[in-house]
């Protein structure tokens, strides 16, 4: 059986590795990747959460964050970040994944103006978050 923290990673990495998220053509990476990054659009996914929250009496259940960051190409203005953020919206907000172990929910979503990133200048930086709440059994 899976832990709480194991499990919400499974949920979240079971989004990205759907064939749905596939067919949109957005190469999607987790928070630890050391592999080559090809390209000049793709995103990272982290997922942040803590494990207790006072007002939740099961302490198999926490609160925390998707962060995503949306690499596209420098200088070609806001519009994919955003177009990508909207997909993002799509797969993620208002969506409640289930296992055996429990059930995560995902709520509003929050994206940054962007800036160049700074181990590549020729790739642009975008902030997308959302909030999730995982509900162990």
């Amino acid at each position: 059986m899976m832990g709480k923290f194991s499990d919400v990673s499974s949920l979240v990495n079971s989004v990205f590795g759907s064939a749905e998220w596939q067919n949109e053509g957005i190469v999607t990476h987790p928070s630890n990747f050391t592999g080559d990054v090809k390209g000049n659009e793709y995103i990272r996914v982290s997922v942040l959460t803590a494990s207790n929250k006072l007002e939740y009496t099961n302490l198999n259940s926490m609160a925390g964050q998707i962060v995503i960051d949306i690499f596209t190409r420098s200088g070609e203005g806001p519009l994919r970040p955003s177009q990508i953020a909207d997909l993002l919206d799509k797969y993620l907000v208002g969506k409640i994944f289930s296992s055996q172990q429990g059930t995560l929910q995902i709520s509003a979503s929050l994206k940054d103006q962007g800036k160049p990133d700074t181990a590549n200048p020729a790739l642009f930086k975008t902030l997308y978050v959302v909030n999730l709440t995982y509900f162990g059994k």
